[in-house]
């Protein structure tokens, strides 16, 4: 086979010389950095991991009308799956166009109806549907694809590109270079990916193997807007794998929601106020009920109660001329589950 040029920001070398042979190439990807521009408005909390941040509060609004502009097109899904089908399209996955440029082609290429099957059989079938309606949509109205590429380009303008050019776009040519021995190489590339790749685990393991051997293109894309978050896209002879670059604000949110776990479950680490909370959930008692009950000191019992009152699982209110504590087990269950929330944000930040 002949090898493909270099062009751009990308490096590519052909892995073999069959006709059959697969490709692998590097470099930056300024449409993967406009989907995590997307996802710092759209996910909320989690994504104070990013470069940027979690945006959805300093720009509420192009949040709402980003959330808002699908909603009665083709459901409400905000992750950017089709704009990867559109980049894959007009062979712009990589490249280090960014903004208005990029959207602008983009936004082209969507004037064409898309094929019944989008390939992308890395997605849930749900989201395969929904990226197929969304663009759909836009090749069916023009009118549409414009006010999308307008939103696309605030989203870009006012979300990322301070940060893109101010410390990311050379951070990413860094990593671009940093990768130049390893592109004739496919494990080696991806042993040199995060240990909290996707593509480390061990059922993804094979992808790259399994698409270069299809004589299929693999391209790595250091990536900055989405901090240390990763993604890959399984696209018809393409596998797309992006890799954050970005680790110290990531940590930073995985701290903070270690914290947030901490807090939520520790009111229950503690035996006595397991107790406590197991007696008045079967019967309701007044402190000195309880110090007799469970043979503890009344000091001892009003030190553990306040902690649960403050946590919201016991409540206690005045009969005749004394003070009454009961405990639910609904709120138990409330606190688990919250937890529960707060640790699977924990895992998405520290696995992401």
């Amino acid at each position: 086979g002949t090898p493909r040029e270099m062009i751009y920001s990308r490096m590519a070398m052909p892995i073999g010389t069959d006709d059959d042979a697969g490709q692998i190439e590097v470099g930056a990807s300024g449409v993967a950095e406009l989907v995590w521009a997307i996802g710092a408005l759209t996910w909320g909390e989690r994504a104070g991991a990013m470069a940027v941040g979690d945006a959805s509060a300093s720009h509420a609004a192009l949040a709402d009308e980003l959330r808002a502009f699908w909603a009665s097109e083709a459901g409400d899904c905000s992750d950017g799956l089709d704009l990867v089908v559109l980049a894959h399209r007009v062979d712009a996955v990589l490249g280090d166009a960014v903004g208005a440029p990029l959207v602008e082609r983009l936004l082209a290429a969507a004037a064409t109806p898309p094929p019944d099957d989008l390939g992308l059989r890395s997605e849930k079938e749900a989201d395969r549907a929904e990226a197929h309606a969304r663009l759909a949509a836009l090749a069916a109205d023009p009118a549409l694809r414009a006010r999308y590429a307008e939103l696309l380009v605030r989203v870009w303008d006012e979300v990322a590109a301070e940060a893109w050019e101010r410390t990311g776009r050379a951070r990413v040519a860094r990593a671009v270079e940093s990768w130049r021995g390893r592109v004739g190489d496919a494990e080696a590339l991806v042993e040199a990916l995060p240990p909290a790749h996707v593509m480390r685990r061990p059922r993804h393991a094979a992808v790259v193997a399994e698409a270069l051997a299809a004589g299929g293109r693999v391209l790595f894309a250091p990536t900055y807007i989405g901090g240390a978050f990763n993604s890959y896209y399984e696209l018809p002879g393409t596998l797309v794998v992006t890799y954050g670059i970005e680790r110290a604000r990531a940590l930073v949110g995985i701290r903070d929601q270690a914290e947030g776990v901490a807090s939520r479950l520790k009111p229950l680490t503690e035996a006595t106020r397991l107790q406590l909370l197991a007696q008045l959930a079967a019967t309701p008692m007044s402190v000195s009920e309880l110090a007799e009950a469970l043979e503890l000191s009344q000091p001892t019992v009003s030190v553990h109660l306040q902690k649960l009152r403050d946590a919201g699982l016991v409540h206690a209110r005045r009969e005749g001329g004394r003070t009454v504590h009961r405990a639910d087990v609904a709120d138990v269950t409330r606190l688990l589950e919250e937890a529960g929330e707060a640790f699977k944000r924990f895992f998405d930040l520290g696995f992401g």
